[in-house]
């Protein structure tokens, strides 16, 4: 199932059923601190197909949590997650915390060797790590100190 296929929604106004929340939180357990593979990124997608992107409003934030870890180990497929991160962007500020949202951000478009949009992430330049300067955030306003 390819991003541009469908359509993923953020203004649920039903809660998740629960067969989808154990979904996406067995998915986060099984896969923890490795990129999903093909059959687990297909059914990742099928849960956002049918339910939409977990919200305060349909899940709360330990739903929220989950699908972000799972969206950025969602590496086999770059324009999935660049297109989730084009609808998320839409909520920044009401279901996202912005500095969680530029970190996940900068996280995505590192693993496929483009560089960052937000500057959070710490880099290694001539075997020296550097920090890029700290992201705070005010609202739904990012704030970059010099």
């Amino acid at each position: 199932m390819e991003a541009s296929t469908f359509d993923i929604g953020l203004d649920g106004k039903s809660p998740y059923p629960e067969h989808s929340c154990d979904q996406i939180l067995e998915l986060q357990r099984n896969s923890d601190g490795r990129m999903l593979l093909r059959d687990e990124l297909d059914a990742f997608k099928a849960v956002l197909v049918e339910q939409g992107w977990p919200t305060y409003r349909t899940s709360g934030p330990a739903l929220i949590d989950a699908a972000g870890k799972l969206l950025e180990r969602s590496g086999l497929d770059c324009e999935f997650q660049k297109y989730m991160l084009r609808v998320l962007d839409q909520q920044v500020g009401d279901d996202i915390r912005p500095a969680i949202h530029a970190r996940l951000a900068d996280r995505i478009h590192a693993s496929h060797n483009s560089s960052q949009l937000y500057g959070t992430l710490q880099q290694r330049l001539d075997d020296v790590a550097t920090v890029d300067p700290p992201v705070a955030s005010l609202g739904s306003l990012l704030i970059f100190r010099d």
